[in-house]
């Protein structure tokens, strides 16, 4: 029961750390940070625009040797805009296809972050239950836990599902323009690690509370047939005497 326990805390520490590092995306030009982005369009040789451009939570830069470079002032939830005039002059790819769902990129790309910082919270909360359920052996913990991860599961899902499909489709959507483009493997892959980790956190919650329910059972059977052996044998020696 410990080692589920220990396991339990461990996945939910990772759901946690995860969608740490999936919303600190484009946070900071100088950290690490500065190397993620959700998508990436290089407006080399386009008519009136050079260089390239990235999206992350906090705005749009543009870069150079892998890093964010001359980035927007920090927006959170910044919303995917193919149309953004950026600072340093470089523009991007004027698609119709794109413009055509222009609001609903913008408001998916506006609550993809809002929906991981919840499920953010969750995966704190699950950690908390984690540890009461090691100070207290209560079941009703482990049932209330499975239920909070599985709300986080969820939101997270949903949040990934959305930032994965506006950056997918105007990728795909502009790459079809003969522009290169390309997502950040990196960031993406931070982001479905949170989900995948929350996942295994409903499982592991899951054959935790089932566990932890049969073996009170199981110490409930025995005791009663304990207590019915005490009582049969105190019945006997009563009758010899």
């Amino acid at each position: 029961m410990k080692l589920l326990l220990a396991a339990n805390f461990f996945t939910s520490l990772a759901a946690f750390v995860l969608l740490i590092f999936a919303l600190l995306v484009g946070v900071s030009e100088k950290s690490p940070f500065g190397e993620l982005y959700w998508s990436q369009v290089s407006v080399s040789g386009s008519s009136g625009s050079s260089g390239g451009t990235r999206w992350t939570n906090f705005g749009v830069c543009s870069f150079a040797n892998g890093k964010n470079v001359n980035c927007t002032s920090l927006k959170f939830p910044y919303p995917y805009n193919t149309q953004y005039n950026y600072p340093n002059g470089i523009g991007v790819i004027d698609n119709s296809e794109l413009r055509s769902k222009e609001s609903q990129m913008k408001a998916m790309s506006r609550a993809a972050p809002i929906l991981l910082a919840i499920g953010l919270i969750f995966a704190f909360f699950s950690l908390l239950c984690v540890l009461l359920a090691c100070a207290l052996p209560v079941r009703f913990i482990i049932g209330f836990s499975n239920f909070i991860v599985f709300l986080g599961f969820i939101v997270t899902a949903a949040g990934a599902s959305l930032l994965t499909y506006v950056h997918i489709f105007s990728v795909t959507t502009i790459k079809n323009d003969g522009v290169s483009t390309s997502t950040g493997s990196k960031a993406f892959g931070l982001l479905w690690a949170s989900v995948a980790a929350y996942l295994i956190s409903i499982v592991l919650f899951s054959v935790t509370w089932i566990r932890r329910k049969t073996h009170k059972g199981y110490q409930k059977t025995g005791g009663d047939d304990r207590s019915d052996s005490h009582s049969e044998k105190t019945s006997k020696y009563s009758d010899g005497k």
